[in-house]
Order: structure tokens, then C-alpha cells, then sequence
């Protein structure tokens, strides 16, 4: 179950059902969720189940609003330190565009880092990590 979301339990027609807060909120004021649609928490606070905190959105327009509104999401920045994989500070990669500057060779300075060399010459470059 992902994290955050409250569970909760609802009688309706004499029928018990179990779920997610937020959902059991929505199909006690507004009746069965659309097909195809789920509820977004407006203020992105996941334990906040207020009707007036929800709303009926496409998958989509959830995923926007994680990434827009709340920052969060596959498609928030992720240019260097922001990218969860990567695996240089940006003090490195200033650190390596010096050396490289220098002179210092590619594979000295890889070897150093334990990156492929390739890696070296686009940081070197300025071909690679936007924000470093």
C-alpha cells in the first residue's frame, strides 16, 4: 500500500467496504468513482480526506499535479544532483573539469572518479550535466 494514504472502513447498503480514506470519502458524497479516473488531494497532503481537498482527475492530470504542484514525479528536474543516480557532486564534476583543463589525462582522472572516461571528456566538455 503506498505510503501516506489512510485506510478506512464504510457501510453502504448494509454492505461494509474497505479502502483507501480518500476514495470512501469521495463515493460517500459524490457516489462511484468514474471509471478511468481516480481522486487527487489537492494540497498534495495525502492525509488530508476533506471533500474539499479532492477531486476526481485522469491518471494523468494526478501525475501532472505531482510534478508541477508538488514537485514530485518522474518528470521533475533530475539534471545532476537532483537525477537519484547520480553518482559525482558538483564539486566533483568542477573538480574534474579543472584537471581536465590542466591537461590531466582521461583515464587518470576516471580511474580516479570510477566513471568511464567517456564520462570525463563530456563533464570536460560541458556536454554533460547541466547543473554541474
Amino acid at each position: 500500500m503506498p505510503t501516506g494514504y489512510l485506510m478506512g472502513r464504510a457501510m453502504v447498503d448494509k454492505t461494509r467496504l474497505s479502502g483507501l480514506a480518500h476514495r470512501l470519502v469521495w463515493r460517500h458524497f459524490n457516489g462511484p468513482i468514474p471509471v478511468g479516473l481516480v481522486i487527487n488531494h489537492r494540497n498534495g497532503d495525502k492525509a488530508d480526506n476533506r471533500l474539499a481537498n479532492l477531486e476526481v482527475v485522469t491518471p494523468s492530470e494526478n501525475a501532472r499535479h505531482a510534478t508541477r504542484i508538488l514537485g514530485v514525479g518522474r518528470c521533475t528536474d533530475q539534471n545532476g544532483m537532483m537525477n537519484h543516480a547520480a553518482k559525482l557532486t558538483t564539486d566533483q564534476v568542477w573538480a574534474i573539469r579543472a584537471r581536465r583543463a590542466a591537461g590531466e589525462r582521461l583515464t587518470s582522472i576516471a580511474a580516479d572518479y570510477g566513471i568511464a572516461m567517456q564520462t570525463v571528456s563530456k563533464l570536460a566538455r560541458g556536454a554533460s550535466r547541466i547543473s554541474g
